[in-house]
């Protein structure tokens, strides 16, 4: 569960997270703008540092058995896939929130459009011109 928290303070991770989700938690909020995270948005990153937690130990795994002198090339393969799979999933959910650089950005077309907005809005145009 989501702790609640005061608007545009950088919310707490919550209590059912483990040390390592927590770490990723404090450092993917740390790169937020603070007002960045509304309830909903918590929900996401609370499965985005599950994610990035399982990733981390995958790669654990994976470098462990690349350093044996003869790996096990299925035992491998398999980990492999299944952190290619979280790591994938954590990449859309990052995305979701727009907590990466290029999540950010905008497209092309998009600032085309952005450009071609009326910097006046209509109630805000005077009746005399």
């Amino acid at each position: 569960m989501v702790p609640p928290t005061v608007p545009g303070a950088r919310p707490a991770p919550p209590a059912e997270l483990d040390d390592i989700e927590v770490r990723i938690w404090t450092e993917i909020v740390a790169a937020l703008p603070p007002t960045w995270l509304d309830p909903a948005a918590q929900q996401v990153l609370v499965r985005a540092v599950a994610q990035a937690g399982i990733c981390e130990s995958l790669e654990a795994k994976l470098r462990e058995l690349r350093r044996q002198p003869n790996p096990d090339l299925v035992a491998l393969g398999s980990l492999a896939a299944r952190h290619a799979a979280s790591a994938k999933s954590l990449s859309q959910l990052l995305g979701v929130l727009r907590a990466t650089p290029r999540a950010r950005m905008l497209s092309r077309g998009a600032s085309r459009q952005i450009a071609q907005v009326a910097r006046v809005r209509p109630w805000e145009a005077s009746s005399d011109g």
